[in-house]
């Protein structure tokens, strides 16, 4: 940003929310954004480089696709070196670490953002085009929801909420939706 228009951002963490994220969505940013630093999330590898890339001056953001119990720590030091944030999803463990992260960033003016890589999905940017084209007419009310399919699981499958651990109400619902699925 210093002298140019697009943001330079060093990637922290070379995963698989780097990379289903951050990575593919620079093909579709190069008109405002650089990739200008990958940094390994390896703790050992992390601690040797990312303060050095924090203050080398040669990036304006983080972008965190770190494990969210990492999330804190490497928010505070990115704000610290006035590097701005966008940090993947979850931004903290708890409202008390986020309050931290978001008093830190308003204190120093850095700008801080949650990383919500599906603006860049195809899908999505089709159902913007097509609602900003007017051949639907004038949008007054959108509502959607984003699904994923069940996990696999062994045939014949019968699905009953109270067979579910708690961390899988949707599937319930499915099972519900569908009695296709119930065996």
């Amino acid at each position: 940003m210093k002298g140019s228009s697009r943001v330079r951002y060093a990637v922290l963490g070379l995963g698989s929310a780097a990379h289903g994220g951050a990575l593919s969505a620079f093909r579709n940013a190069w008109e405002n954004s650089e990739l200008a630093a990958l940094i390994s999330g390896d703790p050992v590898k992390m601690d040797r480089h990312y303060e050095q890339c924090l203050r080398a001056g040669g990036i304006d953001a983080v972008y965190i696709a770190l494990p969210p119990a990492r999330h804190l720590e490497c928010a505070l030091r990115a704000i610290r070196a006035g590097i701005h944030v966008l940090c993947e999803i979850p931004l903290a463990l708890s409202a008390s670490e986020c309050a931290a992260i978001l008093a830190a960033a308003q204190e120093r003016r850095a700008k801080l953002m949650p990383a919500y890589r599906l603006h860049f999905e195809a899908s999505h940017l089709e159902a913007v085009e097509l609602a900003q084209s007017g051949a639907l007419g004038q949008p007054r009310f959108f509502s959607s929801s984003f699904m994923r399919p069940p996990p696999r699981l062994p045939c014949p499958v019968r699905l009953e909420p109270w067979e579910l651990p708690l961390r899988a109400p949707s599937i319930a619902r499915v099972s519900k939706a569908f009695p296709s699925f119930r065996g």
